[in-house]
């Protein structure tokens, strides 16, 4: 733990959720490529797999970018007395000077924090 992160609160990945969204995303993989081996009769199957190897290769690399956060053990937001820090940008520290405000939306299952940021902490 660095020096200044001395005080700090980790909030993990909800797992289930995610496993839950990884199991539907691949249904919809296999159902894809199902179609494309069982076109409808009355159709051309080129057509099917115009639209086969597109959609499974979507939803295939959304599954696969989902893999590696379903099994991290790192937690999906830190916050400390020097900022926030997410997992994606693990060697930056969002200072909360550049944090203008901060909203909560909540909706029936889940609870998002939406961030404000000065125009400067903004760019890349």
């Amino acid at each position: 733990m660095n020096p200044e992160e001395l005080r700090r609160s980790e909030y993990a990945n909800n797992r289930g959720k995610l496993l839950l969204i990884f199991l539907v995303i691949v249904a919809i993989t296999a159902g894809i490529i199902w179609l494309g081996f069982h076109p409808p009769r009355d159709k051309d199957p080129r057509v099917a797999w115009f639209f086969v190897v597109p959609g499974a290769a979507f939803f295939g690399i959304l599954a696969l970018l989902l893999l590696p956060k379903l099994f991290s053990v790192e937690p999906g937001l830190v916050m400390s007395t020097a900022g926030i820090r997410l997992p994606n940008f693990p060697g930056q520290i969002l200072p909360w000077s550049a944090i203008q405000s901060f909203g909560r939306v909540q909706t029936k299952y889940a609870d998002n924090i939406i961030l404000h940021l000065d125009a400067t902490a903004a760019r890349p």
